[in-house]
């Protein structure tokens, strides 16, 4: 496994990509020449850069979607699918929502009726143009994570049998068995 890291770097990255006539393909194209090597290349894209971000939409054949459990993440979903089609359009590519990751639920904030709200609006994003088998994991808040993050291990190393490591090997299967 090979980790390229991210860094603060990429907050100038959109500025310097504008000056490409094919700003949009960037990513793919130097993706292109290592994909061979590696049986899967995982992006995590910022949200905050839209050109680095359709990049990646262009670059991949299948997306996971993370999502806080709050308010505001839903209503971005409009916004992320009017992204997705507009890039499926544009590019001809096909790119697949397999995963949705609903981030620091707990009990006291998701009910049933939320959850099922929750599902409702992402049905409505994924039965339009996507597949439709898409698999929706709730992943609960725990400090676990933040301490892993502090220390730079993923939760697999950290604390990989607590509820939330568990929870995230789970996740992992699922992505390996479905592939």
């Amino acid at each position: 496994m090979y980790l390229a890291p991210s860094s603060f770097n990429l907050l100038s990255i959109e500025t310097q990509m504008a000056g490409y006539s094919d700003n949009k393909t960037l990513l793919k194209k130097s993706l292109s020449d290592i994909e061979t090597y590696f049986d899967y290349i995982f992006l995590d894209l910022p949200h905050g850069i839209p050109l680095l971000m359709i990049n990646g939409l262009v670059a991949s054949e299948d997306i996971i979607i993370p999502l806080d459990a709050g308010v505001f993440a839903y209503e971005a979903m409009d916004t992320l699918k009017t992204l997705v089609v507009g890039v499926n359009k544009e590019f001809g590519v096909q790119t697949n929502v397999i995963t949705v990751l609903l981030r620091e639920c707990s009990a006291d904030f998701i009910d049933k009726l939320q959850m099922r709200d929750i599902k409702i609006l992402l049905k409505k994003f994924i039965g339009t143009n996507l597949i439709g088998g898409v698999k929706i994991f709730c992943i609960p808040f725990s400090i676990k994570v933040c301490l892993a993050q502090k220390k730079g291990l993923p939760i697999s190393h950290f604390a990989p049998f607590s509820k939330v490591g568990k929870i995230y090997k789970k996740i992992a299967q699922y992505i390996a068995q479905n592939e």
